[in-house]
């Protein structure tokens, strides 16, 4: 069993010895860290040296530039790849603290479903304790904060909505095969992987916290807490739904010959009719929404989409 832990660097001088930290005391150890910097101009680089120099299970993927996350992590992934030995992915954030058991029981629930869904693409995630930057806890549980049900992980909701955050993640190696490079146009790392994983395999939760989801003021994505007041001020905010479109059609380009297979007939159907809103007329788009099921999660976010579809 071979365990690849992928951990995209920039700036993180600041938080990023915490993170490698409770990286060392995971119950599980074994695995091998990939570590690519985007072009930190901090400390960053210097503090990687040092971890580097007291642990050998670690290497630094050279690409040069700012590439941004989502390009950094599928440089990441096409690395460990080319390895040819690892059978499991983890994704990291430089800024979180990995609780100690969080690679154990993500590796435990991965091989359950393995052994029922064998050689398929599979991708586990889990909860998120929300602390602020001191690490003091703002709630016990991200999904929980954000209104969010884990269960709601089929095609025709990811394509909306992602509920998957990445540095949660697990993936196994024929999803890890099946979704890298990251083409132009994917949204964002972990909703492209969901979105893979949700077409050609299977997706699972732990219902539980696997670490601490640090928020501050240069996270990259964050967690805002659903209320009245978050869910009216969003349900007027623009939505750009032509990322949707164009990530929903990366699924089209990417898998063009696959998605032709009889057994995903009902996936290709599904995308294609998401993306045949972007021209359709409102009651066009609506009768599709509700007939393919494109909600999110909640009846705010829902109403808030409804009345977008008219835009």
């Amino acid at each position: 069993m071979k365990v690849a832990v992928l951990l995209s660097t920039y700036n993180g001088g600041k938080y990023l010895p915490e993170f490698l930290k409770s990286l060392s005391k995971q119950t599980v150890q074994g695995y091998k860290l990939f570590i690519r910097d985007d072009g930190s101009t901090d400390e960053t680089l210097e503090i990687i040296q040092a971890y580097m120099a007291e642990n050998q299970q670690v290497e630094i993927v050279s690409a040069a530039g700012n590439v941004g996350v989502i390009r950094s992590f599928s440089l990441l992934l096409e690395h460990a790849l080319e390895w040819s030995s690892f059978e499991y992915f983890l994704f990291a954030d430089q800024d979180d603290v990995w609780l100690p058991h969080k690679i154990e029981i993500s590796l435990s629930l991965m091989m359950r479903m393995e052994s029922l869904h064998c050689k398929q693409p599979i991708l586990v995630h889990s909860d998120l304790v929300v602390v602020d930057k001191q690490l003091t806890q703002l709630n016990s549980s991200f999904w929980r904060y954000q209104n969010l049900n884990p269960q709601y992980c089929q095609l025709n909701r990811l394509l909306v909505q992602n509920i998957i955050t990445g540095c949660t993640m697990i993936i196994n190696l024929p999803l890890a095969k099946l979704g890298v490079p990251f083409p132009r146009g994917v949204i964002m790392h972990d909703w492209w992987l969901g979105l893979v994983a949700a077409v050609f395999g299977e997706i699972s939760y732990i219902a539980e916290p696997t670490m601490l989801y640090r928020q501050h003021d240069i996270n990259s994505v964050g967690a805002k807490k659903f209320n009245i007041l978050f869910a009216f001020q969003r349900m007027f905010a623009p939505i750009i739904f032509s990322k949707n479109y164009k990530q929903a059609q990366c699924i089209v380009d990417c898998y063009d010959a696959i998605l032709k297979e009889p057994q995903y007939a009902i996936q290709l159907a599904t995308v294609e009719a998401y993306l045949s809103m972007e021209s359709a007329s409102y009651f066009g788009r609506l009768m599709t929404t509700i007939r393919f099921k494109f909600f999110k999660q909640g009846l705010l976010r829902n109403i808030g989409l409804l009345l977008h579809l008219w835009r």
